[in-house]
């Protein structure tokens, strides 16, 4: 559709102007896998979302609020494919790291928090 044009767009765009692995590319890396994964395409949201990941924690760092927001929707991924374990880990550091940088009140911690706590009542 549209957004998926305008964010593989934004990906092109970033690698060309600010180079390949800068995270304007993880950003529209990471809004491209969760508009794949809300449209069921897990495998290319994961892949998405896997090249996001590896660029934050790069550049950015494991304990930046933008590296640890995007193993959230990488664990909803693995989910899907059932590779709880790994997804559990990711949420895990999610939450920790969020919480530690935004707060036990911020919205990402609370969603990060929630479906961690939804992953483990399924065990």
């Amino acid at each position: 559709g549209e957004a998926e044009a305008l964010y593989r767009g934004a990906i092109d765009a970033t690698r060309v102007v600010r180079a390949e692995g800068h995270t304007r590319t993880a950003q529209a890396l990471t809004g491209l896998g969760e508009l794949l994964l809300d449209d069921g395409r897990v495998a290319e949201a994961e892949r998405a979302l896997r090249t996001a990941l590896d660029i934050r924690m790069h550049r950015l760092s494991a304990a930046h609020s933008l590296t640890a927001e995007t193993p959230r929707l990488l664990a909803v991924c693995l989910l899907a494919r059932g590779a709880r374990t790994e997804a559990e880990a990711l949420l895990q550091q999610s939450v920790t790291t969020l919480r530690a940088v935004r707060g036990a009140a911020d919205a990402r911690t609370r969603r990060a928090q929630a479906d961690l706590d939804a992953l483990r009542r399924t065990n």
